[in-house]
C-alpha cells in the first residue's frame, strides 16, 4: 500500500473504481487463435461484447487500447484479452490444428531396463508395492516393536554404510497429518 498525498483542502474519494488502460499486440492476438482473417475492428468488437471497452489506436492499426473496468479485476495480461476474445468469437467456431513442432522423443533406457525387471519379477510370482515416503512414529516404531534409540544417530555418523533399524528417523517439522511426520527410513512395514 502506498501513501496519498493530497493539498489541504482538496478531496479524493475511495475507493477508486476509474477504469486501467492496457494495450495489446492485435496481430498476436489472431495469431494465438489462429484468426488472421479477422480486421482490427472485428477484434475490437468481439472484446466489446465481453465489457471491454476498447479501440484500435488512431497511430499503430496493430494496437488495440483498453480500458478494463474495475468489475474485470480477471484481466491482468494480454493473453486474458485473448482468452476473451476466444469466448467472444466462440470456441466452437476456431480451427484445430496440430502446432509445428520438432521434438525428438523416446523411453530413457534405464526406465525401459525397469519396466522389464517389473515385468519379469511379477511372471516369477513377485508382487509389486510402492510405500509412501512418509509414516507416522507409531507405524515406524510401535507397530514394528522396535524403539527409536538415539545412540543409533551415532552410529549412522561413525558407520554409515551400516543400517540400524531403531536409528532416529529424520522428522517433518510441520506434518499436515499424524500419518506424514517422519521419513521412511525402511521398506518395512
Amino acid at each position: 500500500p502506498g501513501k496519498t498525498f493530497i493539498k489541504p483542502g482538496d478531496k479524493k474519494i475511495y475507493p477508486m473504481l476509474d477504469s486501467r488502460e492496457m494495450t495489446a499486440n492485435i496481430p498476436r492476438m489472431q495469431r494465438a487463435l489462429g484468426l488472421e482473417q479477422l480486421k482490427g475492428e472485428e477484434v475490437r468488437d468481439y472484446l466489446r461484447k465481453m465489457s471491454l471497452p476498447c479501440d484500435v489506436d488512431g497511430k499503430d492499426k496493430d494496437v488495440l487500447n483498453v480500458q478494463v473496468p474495475v468489475t474485470r479485476s480477471d484481466i491482468m495480461h494480454e493473453c486474458d484479452l485473448i482468452e476473451d476474445l476466444a469466448i467472444s468469437y466462440g470456441y466452437n467456431k476456431l480451427t484445430t490444428s496440430v502446432p509445428q513442432t520438432v521434438a525428438v522423443s523416446g523411453g530413457q533406457p534405464v526406465n525401459n531396463l525397469s519396466d522389464m525387471v517389473r515385468t519379469e519379477l511379477a511372471m516369477a510370482g513377485f508382487t509389486e508395492c510402492m510405500n509412501w515416503s512418509l509414516l507416522s512414529q507409531k507405524e515406524n516404531y510401535t507397530w514394528m516393536r522396535r524403539e527409536p534409540d538415539p545412540k543409533g544417530a551415532q552410529l549412522t555418523v561413525e558407520k554409515p554404510h551400516e543400517y540400524s533399524a531403531t536409528s532416529p528417523s529424520v522428522s517433518v517439522s510441520n506434518p499436515k497429518t499424524v500419518g506424514f511426520e517422519i521419513v521412511r527410513p525402511t521398506l518395512l512395514p
